[in-house]
């Protein structure tokens, strides 16, 4: 089990950082029919080497959600584009709701329903065509792994690298697997096909699935060719009698022909989860070549949630199975989350080595409204990690700033951070809607 150190809570301020600017609000009613261009974009977004923005929504289109980019103009700003509908040309389910890579010759590829897409732009640059590379649950009894989620990576993903469009793609899937508690993949191309291998099937070891159950975010993968990720269950440490666990840090090592799984971290190690529990979002590499990631729920006490509290950013250092855990920030401690609570993707890391992120609740704004607050933008900088809230969403009429940011966050060439909001914008109601902001952090 890792050994957890001494527990970090930056300073809170609140601060002006500039111009925020929403890019696009979505469930436009311009695009032949309601939410043409899409409606609740969860999956965060992609840039391109040219600064372009590409992401998902997991409904609106022809109603099973869309692929967008942001167009980078040379004179500045964006110009938005629906490249894509789901449910087009035979290809049917649920929306994508997990970020997009982006190979060498502008091919994209993600996870939508059960399978694993490509979508390439043809000489026009107006259409794209679809590829199915593997479809899931092909095996009896879904041996092969169901419900793909999360960030696919490859080796080289970690530096910025784009995809070279042929090595082994990495991924989860949250269900499915021997023990119907998800599985680590690969897919491989040979011969002109893509193969699906499984590389771990999750809830191996142990009634309470000691080595983790049902990743909900992709993972990253070293040099070598090992793999890192979070899963949001398991790990042995029950949380108010959940014999599922509060979740786990893993690496699995790449052995050549066999892969073996190592538990760098169990949440719910400390009293009162204060290591955190339910890690949500890709778990990324810090400046010091160590591990960052967030938790949904846990730090303790909070306004929101009780003793469970609302979540906390860490950082892991790893050494196999004593690998320590440090909690950058306890988020929550201002009263009605006003600095936010539950963070459900991974902070960016800016070129002044400042954390960027987003929580999904929290703020302090729209509190009548759901009780929870719409979310906010922070910043933690400098060795104590002092919290800077930067924005709170729905500070504007029917929160046509945003409400409810959960994608993955980039920093664009400008040094502006972009992300998406789940509801809110210009067309936004209570189950539909979105955005994608920019926020210019310079103090």
């Amino acid at each position: 089990m890792a050994i957890i150190a001494t527990l970090t809570i930056g300073t809170c301020e609140v601060v002006q950082a500039g111009k925020y600017k929403v890019l696009h609000s979505f469930c436009e009613s311009s695009h032949g029919h309601p939410c043409g261009d899409g409606t609740d974009p969860q999956g965060g977004l992609a840039m391109d080497a040219a600064g372009n923005l590409f992401g998902v929504t997991a409904n609106g289109g022809a109603e099973f959600g869309t692929v967008f980019e942001l167009e980078r103009k040379d004179s500045g700003g964006f110009n938005f584009k629906t490249i894509y509908r789901f449910c087009q040309g035979g290809f049917c389910g649920t929306g994508a709701r997990s970020p997009l890579i982006i190979d060498t010759s502008g091919n994209l590829y993600g996870t939508a329903d059960n399978l694993v897409f490509e979508l390439s732009p043809q000489a026009d640059k107006k259409s794209w065509v679809e590829t199915v590379l593997y479809r899931f649950c092909s095996q009896q009894n879904c041996t092969d792994g169901n419900s793909p989620i999360g960030k696919l990576t490859y080796v080289g993903a970690s530096t910025g690298v784009l995809y070279d469009g042929s090595a082994p793609l990495y991924g989860v899937t949250n269900g499915g697997g021997a023990n119907e508690r998800g599985v680590s993949f690969s897919l491989s191309l040979n011969g002109g096909h893509w193969t699906e291998t499984v590389l771990y099937n999750f809830c191996s070891v142990g009634s309470e699935c000691r080595d983790g159950a049902f990743p909900v975010a992709g993972p990253i993968v070293d040099a070598e060719g090992n793999l890192f990720g979070t899963t949001q269950m398991g790990g042995g440490n029950n949380l108010d009698g959940n014999s599922g666990g509060a979740g786990t840090v893993y690496a699995l090592q790449n052995n050549g022909a066999s892969w073996t799984e190592v538990v760098l971290h169990s949440f719910c190690s400390a009293a009162q989860c204060a290591d955190g529990a339910y890690p949500f979002g890709t778990i990324k590499l810090g400046a010091d070549s160590k591990f960052l990631g967030v938790t949904a729920v846990g730090g303790g006490k909070c306004d929101l949630n009780g003793i469970l509290g609302c979540g906390v950013l860490f950082k892991l250092t790893n050494n196999g199975e004593n690998s320590i855990e440090t909690v950058l920030h306890t988020f929550c401690v201002k009263k009605n989350c006003k600095d936010g609570a539950e963070p459900v993707s991974t902070p960016a890391l800016d070129a002044s080595g400042n954390f960027l992120g987003t929580t999904n609740l929290g703020g302090g704004n729209n509190i009548d409204r759901f009780g929870q607050g719409g979310g906010v933008v922070y910043r933690l900088s400098g060795d104590a990690f002092d919290y800077k809230l930067l924005h709170s969403f729905c500070s504007t009429a029917n929160c046509a700033d945003g409400e409810y940011p959960e994608g993955e966050v980039v920093i664009d060439p400008d040094g502006d951070f972009v992300g998406t909001t789940s509801f809110g914008g210009l067309n936004g109601t209570d189950i539909e809607g979105g955005t994608v902001f920019s926020l210019r952090t310079a103090p």
